[in-house]
Protein backbone atom coordinates (compact mmCIF):
# COMPACT_ATOMS: atom_id res chain seq x y z
CA UNK A 1 0.00 0.00 0.00
CA UNK A 2 2.86 2.62 0.96
CA UNK A 3 4.01 2.89 -2.76
CA UNK A 4 0.72 3.04 -4.11
CA UNK A 5 0.10 6.36 -1.11
CA UNK A 6 3.61 7.69 -2.40
CA UNK A 7 2.50 7.98 -6.18
CA UNK A 8 -0.83 9.31 -5.96
CA UNK A 9 0.14 12.09 -2.93
CA UNK A 10 3.63 12.70 -5.28
CA UNK A 11 0.90 12.94 -8.56
CA UNK A 12 -1.53 15.06 -6.25
CA UNK A 13 1.44 17.59 -5.31
CA UNK A 14 2.60 17.42 -8.71
CA UNK A 15 -1.07 18.47 -10.48
CA UNK A 16 -0.97 22.00 -7.94
CA UNK A 17 2.36 22.71 -8.54
CA UNK A 18 3.05 22.40 -4.65
CA UNK A 19 6.19 20.55 -5.15
CA UNK A 20 8.55 17.21 -4.48
CA UNK A 21 8.24 15.40 -1.87
CA UNK A 22 11.09 13.97 -0.71
CA UNK A 23 10.93 10.14 0.88
CA UNK A 24 11.90 11.60 4.45
CA UNK A 25 8.99 13.66 4.53
CA UNK A 26 6.66 11.44 3.09
CA UNK A 27 7.44 8.89 5.93
CA UNK A 28 7.80 11.09 8.56
CA UNK A 29 4.06 13.06 7.23
CA UNK A 30 2.30 9.21 6.10
CA UNK A 31 2.54 8.10 9.74
CA UNK A 32 1.35 11.34 11.30
CA UNK A 33 -1.25 10.30 9.30
CA UNK A 34 -1.62 6.62 10.42
CA UNK A 35 -1.36 7.62 13.98
CA UNK A 36 -4.34 10.22 13.22
CA UNK A 37 -6.63 7.53 11.33
CA UNK A 38 -6.15 4.87 14.31
CA UNK A 39 -6.95 7.14 16.83
CA UNK A 40 -10.06 7.98 14.92
CA UNK A 41 -10.98 4.41 15.14
CA UNK A 42 -11.21 4.86 18.97
CA UNK A 43 -13.27 7.47 19.19
CA UNK A 44 -15.60 6.77 15.97
CA UNK A 45 -16.36 3.51 18.10
CA UNK A 46 -17.16 5.46 21.45
CA UNK A 47 -19.80 7.33 18.97
CA UNK A 48 -20.91 4.63 17.27
CA UNK A 49 -21.70 2.62 20.43
CA UNK A 50 -23.43 5.67 21.65
CA UNK A 51 -25.40 5.24 18.66
CA UNK A 52 -26.20 1.22 18.69
CA UNK A 53 -27.38 2.09 22.16
CA UNK A 54 -30.03 4.31 21.03
CA UNK A 55 -31.04 1.59 18.49
CA UNK A 56 -29.86 4.02 16.01
CA UNK A 57 -27.12 1.80 14.06
CA UNK A 58 -27.88 -0.63 11.39
CA UNK A 59 -28.04 -4.44 11.19
CA UNK A 60 -25.66 -6.81 9.23
CA UNK A 61 -23.14 -5.09 7.00
CA UNK A 62 -24.70 -1.76 8.17
CA UNK A 63 -23.75 -2.34 11.91
CA UNK A 64 -21.23 0.25 11.75
CA UNK A 65 -20.09 -0.40 15.06
CA UNK A 66 -19.21 -3.54 14.71
CA UNK A 67 -17.32 -2.93 11.54
CA UNK A 68 -15.24 -0.47 13.45
CA UNK A 69 -14.39 -3.08 16.44
CA UNK A 70 -13.10 -5.70 13.53
CA UNK A 71 -11.02 -2.80 12.62
CA UNK A 72 -9.33 -2.33 15.42
CA UNK A 73 -8.85 -6.19 15.96
CA UNK A 74 -6.69 -5.58 12.83
CA UNK A 75 -4.21 -4.92 16.17
CA UNK A 76 -5.04 -7.49 18.20
CA UNK A 77 -2.14 -9.55 19.87
CA UNK A 78 -1.96 -12.02 22.42
CA UNK A 79 1.02 -12.94 24.53
CA UNK A 80 2.21 -14.72 27.52
CA UNK A 81 4.29 -12.58 30.26
CA UNK A 82 5.91 -14.35 33.22
CA UNK A 83 6.91 -11.39 36.61
CA UNK A 84 7.47 -9.16 36.57
CA UNK A 85 4.74 -8.76 33.58
CA UNK A 86 6.57 -6.75 31.54
CA UNK A 87 3.97 -5.11 29.11
CA UNK A 88 4.99 -5.36 25.22
CA UNK A 89 6.38 -2.29 23.85
CA UNK A 90 3.92 -2.15 21.43
CA UNK A 91 1.29 -2.03 23.66
CA UNK A 92 -1.81 0.70 23.45
CA UNK A 93 -4.39 -1.06 25.30
CA UNK A 94 -4.59 -3.85 27.70
CA UNK A 95 -8.21 -5.94 26.83
CA UNK A 96 -8.03 -8.87 28.58
CA UNK A 97 -5.99 -10.75 30.73
CA UNK A 98 -6.17 -14.43 31.76
CA UNK A 99 -4.94 -16.30 34.78
CA UNK A 100 -4.67 -19.83 33.46
CA UNK A 101 -8.55 -19.93 32.61
CA UNK A 102 -9.66 -17.18 34.43
CA UNK A 103 -10.46 -14.01 33.16
CA UNK A 104 -8.77 -10.93 36.02
CA UNK A 105 -11.17 -8.07 36.17
CA UNK A 106 -9.17 -5.23 35.25
CA UNK A 107 -9.35 -1.94 37.61
CA UNK A 108 -7.74 1.37 38.85
CA UNK A 109 -4.34 0.58 40.59
CA UNK A 110 -5.96 2.10 43.74
CA UNK A 111 -8.71 -0.20 43.32
CA UNK A 112 -6.49 -3.06 43.46
CA UNK A 113 -4.80 -1.84 46.24
CA UNK A 114 -8.09 -1.42 48.34
CA UNK A 115 -9.55 -4.81 47.32
CA UNK A 116 -6.85 -6.10 48.47
CA UNK A 117 -7.17 -5.47 51.92
CA UNK A 118 -11.11 -5.99 51.70
CA UNK A 119 -12.31 -8.87 53.63
CA UNK A 120 -16.07 -9.35 51.69
CA UNK A 121 -14.53 -8.99 47.93
CA UNK A 122 -10.35 -9.97 48.47
CA UNK A 123 -9.03 -11.47 44.71
CA UNK A 124 -8.95 -15.00 44.61
CA UNK A 125 -8.17 -17.37 41.87
CA UNK A 126 -11.55 -17.68 40.80
CA UNK A 127 -11.76 -14.20 40.66
CA UNK A 128 -8.12 -12.31 40.17
CA UNK A 129 -7.47 -8.87 39.31
CA UNK A 130 -5.07 -7.16 37.37
CA UNK A 131 -4.23 -2.94 36.98
CA UNK A 132 -1.86 -1.55 34.79
CA UNK A 133 1.25 0.23 36.45
CA UNK A 134 3.88 2.18 34.50
CA UNK A 135 5.12 -0.45 32.01
CA UNK A 136 4.21 -3.66 34.45
CA UNK A 137 1.08 -5.15 34.80
CA UNK A 138 0.26 -6.47 39.00
CA UNK A 139 -1.80 -9.29 39.42
CA UNK A 140 -3.01 -10.21 42.65
CA UNK A 141 -3.40 -13.21 44.10
CA UNK A 142 0.17 -13.75 43.34
CA UNK A 143 0.68 -15.94 40.17
CA UNK A 144 3.89 -16.61 38.34
CA UNK A 145 2.73 -16.37 34.15
CA UNK A 146 -0.78 -14.37 32.62
CA UNK A 147 -1.63 -14.52 29.40
CA UNK A 148 -2.14 -10.76 27.39
CA UNK A 149 -4.55 -9.98 25.17
CA UNK A 150 -4.10 -6.74 23.72
CA UNK A 151 -4.40 -4.21 20.76
CA UNK A 152 -1.20 -3.22 19.82
CA UNK A 153 0.40 0.25 18.11
CA UNK A 154 0.43 0.34 14.20
CA UNK A 155 4.07 -0.24 13.03
CA UNK A 156 6.05 2.72 12.19
CA UNK A 157 5.57 2.85 7.79
CA UNK A 158 8.75 3.30 6.16
CA UNK A 159 8.87 3.79 1.95
CA UNK A 160 12.65 2.51 1.43
CA UNK A 161 14.02 3.10 -1.75
CA UNK A 162 17.41 3.41 -4.20
CA UNK A 163 18.66 5.54 -6.10
CA UNK A 164 18.77 5.51 -9.88
CA UNK A 165 20.30 8.37 -12.13
CA UNK A 166 19.67 10.60 -9.16
CA UNK A 167 16.07 9.64 -8.92
CA UNK A 168 14.45 7.98 -5.25
CA UNK A 169 12.83 4.46 -6.80
CA UNK A 170 10.56 2.28 -4.43
CA UNK A 171 12.63 -0.67 -3.67
CA UNK A 172 10.99 -3.27 -1.08
CA UNK A 173 13.72 -5.52 -0.51
CA UNK A 174 15.56 -2.89 1.81
CA UNK A 175 16.02 -4.57 5.66
CA UNK A 176 14.21 -1.31 7.22
CA UNK A 177 11.52 -1.20 4.50
CA UNK A 178 7.90 -1.61 6.51
CA UNK A 179 4.37 -1.69 4.69
CA UNK A 180 1.41 0.35 5.97
CA UNK A 181 0.28 -1.58 8.29
CA UNK A 182 -3.14 -0.94 8.42
CA UNK A 183 -6.22 -1.88 6.67
CA UNK A 184 -6.74 -1.47 3.17
CA UNK A 185 -9.78 0.38 3.47
CA UNK A 186 -7.87 3.43 5.18
CA UNK A 187 -5.63 4.09 2.26
CA UNK A 188 -7.74 6.70 0.84
CA UNK A 189 -8.03 8.65 3.80
CA UNK A 190 -4.09 7.97 4.51
CA UNK A 191 -3.66 9.93 0.92
CA UNK A 192 -5.77 12.91 1.92
CA UNK A 193 -4.63 13.44 5.26
CA UNK A 194 -0.74 13.05 3.98
CA UNK A 195 -1.29 15.22 1.25
CA UNK A 196 -2.67 18.11 3.58
CA UNK A 197 -0.16 17.48 5.91
CA UNK A 198 2.69 17.97 2.70
CA UNK A 199 0.50 21.08 1.54
CA UNK A 200 1.13 22.93 4.87
CA UNK A 201 4.41 22.23 4.70
CA UNK A 202 5.28 23.44 1.33
CA UNK A 203 3.39 26.28 2.34
CA UNK A 204 0.58 26.50 0.03
CA UNK A 205 -3.04 26.70 0.39
CA UNK A 206 -4.38 24.96 -2.52
CA UNK A 207 -3.40 21.84 -1.37
CA UNK A 208 -5.09 21.69 1.90
CA UNK A 209 -8.25 23.59 0.03
CA UNK A 210 -8.21 20.19 -2.29
CA UNK A 211 -8.01 18.11 0.85
CA UNK A 212 -10.58 19.69 3.08
CA UNK A 213 -12.99 19.82 -0.40
CA UNK A 214 -12.16 15.72 -0.91
CA UNK A 215 -13.19 15.42 3.05
CA UNK A 216 -16.55 17.18 3.34
CA UNK A 217 -17.61 15.66 0.16
CA UNK A 218 -16.75 11.98 2.11
CA UNK A 219 -18.56 13.55 4.79
CA UNK A 220 -21.57 14.40 2.60
CA UNK A 221 -21.54 11.20 0.91
CA UNK A 222 -21.46 9.37 4.62
CA UNK A 223 -24.18 11.46 5.90
CA UNK A 224 -26.49 10.99 3.09
CA UNK A 225 -26.00 7.01 3.58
Amino acid sequence: MIDDIYITVQGMLNKEQLGYLKPMLFNRFLNNSIRKVYNKMFTDLKSNVRKMNWMLDGKDFANYSEHLQQLIEFYSSEVDLNTPFLLPTNLEFVADVFVEDKRAEKVHYSDFKDLQRNIYSKPSECAPICAKVGENLKVSPITDEVQLHYIRKPRIAKWTFQEVNGKPMFDETRSDFQDVDMPDSFSDALVSLTFEIASIYLKENDGVQLANLEQQQDVALENAQ
